[in-house]
């Protein structure tokens, strides 16, 4: 009996078993840094003449905007190749045709920021800055329905081409250069044209001032 009170005695004096301890909060992790955004320009030397693509893309991509480039420029320099009588393409409409190539090639290894140019006939897609979203700036010749400078337009997602004193603005490169060089009476829906002397047309009117850059 004496040993069991004891007993007792010892366990109620017994320290209580210390809660156990915290874990120590994560360690704050820093945002990732991102890729700067650059630039990337590739001249291809066709027999139609100089094509050039401007690459927007992450530095960290620019391995892969060159070699979507130089993909673009094989396929540029075999239609700039196409004998005269090809039927896949007149040789009026080659340089326009290749401009198209060359974008369908650079969509196709996943570009999404650049401009094709090449004679009169440019072709954008997304923007050069990242940041503000306006398009590819390009400097055209030409005048308003006023009689003012056209000067510069910012380009995104649509293809411009002038032959002569007409400029069309639309979809498709090929398109747009064979419908400035025909001038017809009417364009397609998407489509929007201008002669200069021939007085004003409202779609070409509201697309140019879509477009166009503030001086």
């Amino acid at each position: 009996m004496r040993l069991t009170a004891l007993l007792l005695l010892l366990t109620a004096c017994a320290p209580s078993p210390a809660p156990p301890a915290e874990p120590d909060p994560p360690e704050p992790t820093a945002a990732p840094t991102p890729s700067p955004i650059v630039q990337l320009i590739v001249d291809g030397d066709l027999s139609l003449g100089r094509l050039q693509i401007r690459l927007v893309s992450p530095a960290s991509g620019q391995e892969a905007a060159r070699a979507a480039a130089d993909l673009a420029i094989v396929e540029a320099k075999r239609v700039a190749a196409l004998p005269d009588s090809s039927p896949e393409l007149a040789r009026a409409e080659r340089e326009a045709y290749a401009v198209d190539r060359t974008a369908d090639i650079l969509e196709l290894q996943g570009m999404t920021d650049f401009l094709v140019h090449m004679g009169g006939v440019h072709r954008a897609r997304g923007s050069q800055d990242a940041t503000a979203g306006r398009g590819w700036r390009v400097a055209i010749a030409g005048v308003d329905p006023e009689g003012e400078p056209i000067g510069t337009v910012a380009l995104k997602d649509v293809a411009l081409a002038r032959v002569h004193a007409t400029t069309v603005i639309g979809p498709g490169a090929a398109t747009v250069h064979r419908l400035a060089k025909e001038a017809p009476a009417s364009v397609p829906d998407g489509f929007a044209m201008r002669t200069e002397g021939e007085g004003q047309d409202a779609a070409f009117d509201r697309m140019l001032e879509g477009v166009r850059v503030a001086p």
